[in-house]
């Protein structure tokens, strides 16, 4: 059976102890956005090439050592400029959107901590060239397929949707899809728009 849970996690007060999804991208991984506020420019595209980074930022980072996360540079503009769409500065084009997620109770100064448990997800954003941190998100979605008390093996990350994230004038929502994943053991009802 496969859960999703926004937010936060469910948690049972009778001594139950849940594993938390595992937090692994599968060699299929895709990464998309979804357009929920634009500002109508011509030069504003669609996050269907979303690539993966082998790195994420070493300075300012919204995540501690033994949490996991994961970089995407997410192309949210063609060029910034209508009617030509001029623009050729990589950090008016371009954003770094770190997947992260929670796993220690360790503080970071650049999130809310208030309003994450072990275990949540959250975006931050970061320029595409350097490590200028912009902003964290916090609303999110998974699908973890089987997840269960007793055994931590049964834990499969299908997919992360990381809701309301800026980067520039536009909004987006992220989604981290794990494709061997979400095919072997399902998807929740979610199937990549490509």
């Amino acid at each position: 059976m496969g859960m999703m849970k926004k937010k936060w996690l469910e948690c049972c007060t009778c001594g139950d102890v849940r594993y938390p999804c595992e937090c692994r991208d599968d060699i299929l991984a895709i990464f998309w956005g979804e357009l929920v506020i634009g500002t109508g420019s011509p030069c504003e595209k669609s996050l269907t090439g979303v690539t993966r980074l082998t790195s994420g930022p070493t300075i300012n980072k919204a995540w501690n050592d033994f949490d996991c996360f994961l970089t995407v540079l997410s192309e949210n503009l063609i060029t910034a400029f209508p009617p030509d769409c001029t623009e050729t500065d990589l950090n008016i084009l371009n954003k770094r959107v770190v997947f992260c997620k929670k796993q220690t109770n360790e503080t970071n100064p650049y999130r809310d901590d208030s309003l994450l448990r072990i275990g949540d997800y959250y975006a931050a954003v970061y320029n595409a060239t350097d490590d200028t941190f912009l902003g964290v998100y916090y609303g999110y979605e998974v699908c973890c397929i089987n997840e269960t008390p007793e055994n931590a093996a049964t834990s499969h990350l299908a997919w992360v949707k990381l809701s309301n994230v800026v980067m520039g004038a536009a909004t987006y929502n992220m989604y981290w899809y794990n494709v061997t994943t979400a095919n072997e053991y399902g998807n929740c009802g979610l199937e990549p728009p490509f």
